[in-house]
């Protein structure tokens, strides 16, 4: 196993510790001793508080990329996945081998269509041409073939239903200091307001098992991000998409910035984000 990146702290510092047990995480290197399993429990049982608050902070100071970046952090943790390893092999049993052949096989089934395999495309396939697509790339168990037909059939199917811009007039309380008396007075404001709507067409059992036994399984958490161009957030919520809802209506407010973007991003699953 080879360290990816700087360590730049002291091995007897508790984030050199963190940093070392995230990588092997991510990796799947095996741990040598139970104190470091249950080190890396603890980790990542903390990872997700932490992580969604540098969200925040970067969406507070309007940094877009790292916003993206730390986001995209929360999908690997969860799925115990690598930067650059295929979504697909989020799938059980799915080695980076068989991620490869799949792709093959999918680019030569769909000769005019130049895009990457999805998670999305083996949802929507008839479940024995997935188990044949699983077969011919190499996954010649059976018992295998069916927990990954099993996990892909409970994919999230959630999309950007719709988002629209308007005006609201909102009513402002304020202290006027002025005058020698202090008195509240009132002002009126106009606020600009994208409503966001989210259709699940999800069966209630849904959600990609986590690639890691050490993860624990929760709500599904997205993130709606609102920008303008592909440099400027302009604001940000986080919305857990219950089992059993249909149809999630959001409202995100903003001063002055009309946005051109909406993104739907996902905090344990890679893959799936969607951007209109």
């Amino acid at each position: 196993w080879e360290l990816t990146g700087p360590l730049e702290a002291s091995f007897e510092s508790p984030h050199a510790k963190t940093f070392l047990l995230l990588q092997a995480h991510w990796k799947g290197v095996p741990m040598p001793i139970k104190d470091y399993v249950n080190d890396t429990k603890s980790v990542l049982d903390q990872a997700p508080r932490v992580v969604n608050a540098m969200v925040e902070i970067a969406a507070k100071l309007s940094l877009l990329r790292q916003t993206f970046s730390v986001m995209r952090i929360s999908q690997l943790i969860a799925q115990a996945r690598w930067w650059d390893d295929p979504p697909i092999m989020q799938i059980p049993y799915v080695t980076f081998e068989i991620a490869m052949k799949m792709e093959m096989l999918w680019k030569k089934r769909n000769e005019k269509c130049n895009s990457s395999l999805r998670l999305l495309d083996l949802m929507r396939i008839d479940s024995r041409d997935v188990e044949g697509l699983l077969n011919n790339a190499g996954m010649r168990n059976v018992k295998h073939r069916n927990v990954a037909g099993r996990a892909i059939k409970r994919i999230p199917d959630i999309q950007l239903a719709s988002a629209e811009c308007s005006i609201i007039e909102v009513n402002r309380s304020h202290i006027e200091t002025d005058t020698d008396d202090l008195s509240l007075k009132e002002t009126t404001v106009y606020q600009k307001v994208v409503s966001v709507v989210i259709k699940n067409d999800t069966s209630s059992n849904v959600g990609l098992p986590f690639s890691s036994s050490h993860v624990k399984s929760k709500d599904l958490l997205c993130w709606i991000v609102l920008t303008k161009g592909n440099d400027r957030l302009v604001a940000l919520q986080s919305v857990v998409v219950g089992r059993n809802q249909t149809e999630r209506k959001i409202s995100l407010e903003m001063e002055a910035v009309v946005p051109t973007h909406v993104h739907l991003v996902f905090s344990s699953i890679m893959g799936l984000d969607i951007s209109m």
